[in-house]
Formats: structure tokens, C-alpha cells, sequence
């Protein structure tokens, strides 16, 4: 029921429920519920597609403090001949930079203008070689140049990085959605569910593929699902990973295939 309350709330309670286990303990959430941005206590394990969570094991308790001697009369202690030089100014931090520079590839990306995103990725890369979501916006170029095996690797990167980056996820289920492994499309949009119910585009993808195997039903559900996160969302938003779509063209598109769905016996 973690989903029905305010962050602050969720983390006294996964507080407690650190207090309560033994060290090494596991817990159990809901399908769609998360410690992400909850607590660093735990430590997600996977299982056949899904996971739980590990309290992490006893730090060694502190050393006990050590009885120190009296200090030595004043008179008694020299004073330096030479003061200690101040310590080298450090170079200025780069990560104003990088933020500016992933925003702007983003933004970018979502125009489709690739090849400005792709330079401006490679360029964070360069600053910080492991950046989750450079690799991922790597990963979503490749995809779309159709060089679909160095998009798999950009993505196992990201996902080495941060395991429970639903974006990794549902590009995952986008490359096996575009080279046809449909089963595997739909457990990889389920991952990023998952992880994040509120991320539309995998709803989306789901309704479109269980509308072209005739599931009905689920198809209804997901465009539901998308529907109901679109009329909650502000009303100039763009839609991330639609293809630059904003919101009110989506609700048309939705709204359309609703009709669709309705239409067919």
C-alpha cells in the first residue's frame, strides 16, 4: 500500500522495517513499489523477472575511543617554524556542465535532431565514463539507426550503472518490439512498469501490441492506463520518449484508438 502515501511517510516505514529485520533480512513490496529514493539500507535482488530487497548487513561496531594523555603545559610544545602551505585550489566542478549538456541532448533527442544528441552524449561520456543516462541516450540512438546490437550494449551499460533504470527497460522492449521478439517486448515494458507505473510510453507499447494479438481486454487496460497518466499530466508537456509528441496531440492519438478498440467485436 506504499503507493497511497507521501515519500516522507514511506521512508519512516521502510525505517522501521530496517529496525525490525536481522541483518541480511529480506522484504518483500508490491508489483509496483519501490525503494528507490527511499532508503540505501536495502539492496534489490533479481529472481525470474522480478525482485525483492536484502537489508544490508551490520556495519563493525566503532572502535571504543582511546584514552588520551593530558596535554604537555604550553610552554611545552614548540611552535612551528614554518606555517603549512595552503592547500592547491581544486579544479571546478563539471557537473553543472554535464547537467546542461544532458538536458540539451534530450531535448535534442526529442526534436530528432540525432546526430546534435549524439555528440552532446559522447561529450559526457567523456567527462564521465559510466553516466547512466548518456549510456541510455546512446542506447536510444542506436536503436533508431537500427544498429540494434551496440544499442543492447549501451543499455547493459546503463543497467550496470543503476539496475532499476526503468527507461534501461523499456528500451530493452522497444529493440525486441522493432526486431519482432514480441514476448520478449511485453516482459521487458512489464520490467518498466514495474519500476515505474507512471511511465506512459510502456503502457502504450503494450496496448498497441495486445491490439494486434487480439487481447482485447489488456489492450483496453494499458490505453486506459496511458490515458488516465496523460489527463493527469500539465498541459504543455512533452512526452518523453514519444517521438516529441506533446500531450494534447497523445490524447487525440489515444482518444482515436480508443474508438478503434471500441469498433472491434
Amino acid at each position: 500500500v506504499m503507493i497511497y502515501f507521501r515519500q516522507e511517510t514511506n521512508r519512516r516505514i521502510i525505517e522501521r522495517f530496517s529496525r525490525c529485520l536481522r541483518p541480511g533480512g529480506f522484504l518483500f513490496l508490491g508489483h509496483s513499489e519501490t525503494l528507490q529514493d527511499l532508503s540505501e539500507q536495502f539492496l534489490p535482488v533479481h529472481y525470474q523477472g522480478g525482485f525483492y530487497y536484502r537489508l544490508r548487513r551490520e556495519l563493525p561496531p566503532a572502535p571504543a575511543p582511546v584514552a588520551k594523555a593530558p596535554p604537555e603545559p604550553p610552554e611545552a610544545v614548540a611552535a612551528p617554524a614554518v606555517l603549512p602551505l595552503a592547500p592547491p585550489l581544486l579544479p571546478a566542478p563539471v557537473e553543472l556542465e554535464v547537467d546542461e549538456l544532458l538536458l540539451e541532448a534530450q531535448q535534442a533527442f526529442e526534436r530528432e535532431e540525432f546526430a546534435v544528441a549524439e555528440k552532446k552524449f559522447e561529450s559526457i561520456l567523456n567527462q564521465q565514463q559510466g553516466h547512466e543516462q548518456a549510456l541510455l541516450g546512446m542506447g536510444f540512438i542506436r536503436a533508431n539507426q537500427e544498429r540494434y546490437a551496440e544499442a543492447v550494449d549501451f543499455c547493459a551499460q546503463a543497467l550496470a550503472a543503476n539496475d532499476l533504470l526503468a527507461e534501461a527497460y523499456f528500451l530493452q522492449g522497444l529493440i525486441f518490439e522493432l526486431q519482432d521478439e514480441i514476448d520478449a517486448a511485453i516482459e521487458e515494458y512489464r520490467k518498466a512498469l514495474l519500476l515505474d507505473m507512471n511511465f506512459i510510453m510502456p503502457h502504450y507499447n503494450l496496448s498497441r501490441i495486445y491490439h494486434h494479438l487480439g487481447r482485447s481486454k489488456e489492450a483496453r487496460r494499458e490505453l486506459n492506463n496511458t490515458l488516465g497518466l496523460l489527463e493527469r499530466a500539465a498541459d504543455e508537456t512533452g512526452i518523453p520518449y514519444s517521438g516529441g509528441v506533446s500531450r494534447a496531440v497523445f490524447l487525440e492519438i489515444c482518444r482515436g484508438d480508443v474508438g478503434l478498440l471500441e469498433a472491434k467485436p
